[in-house]
């Protein structure tokens, strides 16, 4: 589906994970404002999956293997930031710890 800012129609960013024969293990969809989305997926050694996402600013979520929220850190918007253009990353370290970037105008 496209975004049209002057469509009423939210879009929610989704996550699914599958297994090695393509069947799928789990799924999730955020519900939020408007346009949300997920921007980078990690997976750590034990596989949880980390996934960066936007709403009126960054987010960082973490799931177990089986698909349950484990955690979340949001920030507000940023100053400057355009998600259209910003680059963003997610790496994911053997401690389970996440980095990630982007850029902003500001």
């Amino acid at each position: 589906q496209v975004y049209n800012p002057a469509d009423s129609t939210d879009l929610d960013a989704w996550l699914a994970r599958f297994d090695t024969n393509g069947g799928l293990v789990w799924e999730k969809r955020l519900d939020g404002n408007k346009f949300d989305r997920f921007l980078d997926v990690g997976v750590d050694d034990t596989g949880n999956v980390y996934v960066l996402g936007s709403l009126a600013g960054f987010r960082l979520l973490k799931f177990d293997s089986q698909g349950k929220e484990s955690w979340r850190t949001e920030t507000g918007a940023l100053p400057g930031l355009s998600l259209a253009t910003a680059r963003r990353a997610l790496a994911v370290h053997p401690d389970g710890s996440a980095t990630v970037g982007g850029r902003t105008n500001g």
